[in-house]
C-alpha cells in the first residue's frame, strides 16, 4: 500500500512540475520565438513601404511605423517574462540579450525613420 502511495505522490509531484515548467518557461520561449518569426514577415511584408517612403500615403507609412514600434516593445517585453534568461541564453536555448536589445532598439529606430 505504501508503495502505492509513493507512486501516486511521485505522478502527482512530476506531473505539477511539468506543468510548471511548460507553463512558465517553454511557453514563453515559444512565444518570443513565434514573435520573432513575425517580425521576421513584418520586415519582408513592409518591405516596400519602407524602401520607398515617398511612394505611400500617410496612412500606410503611419501603419508600418506602428507595427515596427508594437514588434520592438513586444519584443522585449516577452523576452523579460522568460525566468532564468541569461542562464538559457549561456547554454543557447534562446538568443542573446544583447541579440534581443539590438533588435527592438533597431525595430524602435526603424519606425522612427518611417
Amino acid at each position: 500500500m505504501n508503495e502505492i502511495r509513493g507512486i501516486i505522490l511521485t505522478t502527482i509531484v512530476c506531473g505539477v512540475a511539468a506543468y510548471v515548467i511548460t507553463k512558465h518557461i517553454i511557453d514563453p520561449i515559444i512565444e518570443q520565438k513565434k514573435l520573432i518569426g513575425e517580425i521576421e514577415d513584418s520586415l519582408m511584408f513592409y518591405a516596400n513601404i519602407y524602401c520607398n517612403l515617398g511612394l505611400h500615403s500617410k496612412e500606410k507609412l503611419d501603419e508600418a511605423s506602428k507595427k515596427f514600434r508594437q514588434l520592438g516593445t513586444i519584443l522585449q517585453s516577452k523576452t523579460h517574462l522568460i525566468p532564468l534568461y541569461n542562464f538559457f541564453s549561456k547554454i543557447r536555448f534562446v538568443t542573446k540579450t544583447s541579440e534581443i536589445e539590438k533588435a527592438s532598439k533597431e525595430l524602435i529606430g526603424l519606425s522612427n525613420s518611417i
